[in-house]
């Protein structure tokens, strides 16, 4: 005798479910998995401690926010409410005088920024040389 809902159907539908996840992760593209080296690491995600009494390296903040004009500006490195265009010339300013090495970018993005202008700001300052992006909301 069989006492109880039958479980076949459900186990089917679970697996099926199962299925379209696991082939649906494959299809994440690049663009929302930046390639970021977090403030304290080196570029291959291990912390480089080298002496323990050393101080670690300054963290420069640079603040997207959108303009009245629509296009996305940008706050920090001694630049204050700059065109993104100017990014790329104040970014490589910034790595020329203290080394690419010890420049590490806090990118802040305001909510109303696009995609395309944060993959550009990304884009821009790993063309400078700048490897170590950490990436967060503005408040």
């Amino acid at each position: 005798m069989h006492f109880g809902p039958n479980m076949t159907p459900m186990v089917d539908v679970v697996m099926v479910i199962l299925i379209f996840f696991m082939s649906a992760a494959g299809f994440v593209l690049t663009e929302h998995s930046l390639a970021s080296g977090l403030a304290g690491s080196s570029a291959d995600g291990t912390e480089a401690i080298d002496d323990p009494l050393a101080l670690p390296p300054a963290v420069w903040e640079v603040v997207l926010n959108a303009g009245a004009d629509g296009g996305a500006r940008f706050t920090g490195l001694g630049a204050q409410d700059a065109p993104l265009e100017s990014l790329s010339n104040v970014a490589a300013e910034t790595a020329s005088r203290v080394g690419t090495a010890n420049v590490h970018i806090a990118l802040r993005v305001g909510a109303s920024v696009a995609w395309d202008d944060v993959v550009r700001a990304h884009a821009v300052l790993r063309d400078v040389g700048i490897t170590r992006i950490a990436m967060g909301g503005a408040d």
